[in-house]
């Protein structure tokens, strides 16, 4: 076991609890959304100065560049883990303690893991079905000239219904409250297809 590594997510657990503790102390003195564009900015400021001193070999593998295409991908996780996320979390320790609010933050990790296997097949599940009647609607809208990619699409219709049926198999209608995980799921990917073809 690389103990070095342990100490580090040890002190980076320690530091990330203590962070909701000390905002909570300064949201009663600094408006919420400027206490969270602060501690953002200064998060982003010393993870940039810490690049910059620590020898490189800390970091692992090499920088990778983004394709184009990958730039809404990060502009969307930046707008809701970078802006949206911390505006809500300051807004909300206006109005709970700071104990309540550590407990909550660390709660979907424990909740994913007491989900289980049969959420993750349930969750399976739900993708797959909405990635099926994505294939059909495009497969629809084919002319009577384009039967290879309508036979493309439909190979495509049927491993994803294979991937489906397997995790059926595997007990996903048995997940803690399967109708409403699925529903959530379903709603997401819907969204993430919605947004991609306009993307």
């Amino acid at each position: 076991m690389n103990r070095v590594a342990v100490v580090y997510a040890l002190v980076s657990a320690a530091l990330f609890g203590m962070s909701t503790p000390a905002a909570k102390f300064l949201v009663g003195s600094i408006q919420p959304a400027v206490l969270a564009g602060l501690l953002y900015c200064g998060a982003g400021i010393g993870a940039a100065v810490l690049r910059r001193v620590t020898p490189s070999r800390l970091f692992g593998a090499p920088e990778v560049g983004l394709a184009s295409a990958e730039l809404p991908w990060l502009a969307g996780a930046i707008l809701a883990g970078g802006v949206i996320g911390p505006l809500l979390l300051m807004a909300g320790l206006t109005r709970t303690g700071a104990a309540t609010a550590s407990l909550l933050l660390t709660l979907e990790g424990a909740a994913t893991a007491l989900m289980g296997e049969k959420a993750a097949m349930a969750c399976t599940v739900a993708v797959e079905e909405v990635i099926d009647e994505h294939y059909a609607g495009q497969a629809e809208k084919l002319g009577d000239d384009e039967t290879d990619l309508r036979d493309t699409i439909e190979k495509f219709r049927a491993d994803e219904l294979g991937h489906r049926d397997e995790a059926l198999a595997q007990g996903a209608e048995e997940a803690p409250g399967y109708r409403m995980l699925s529903d959530a799921v379903k709603a997401g990917s819907r969204l993430a297809i919605w947004l991609s073809e306009r993307i």
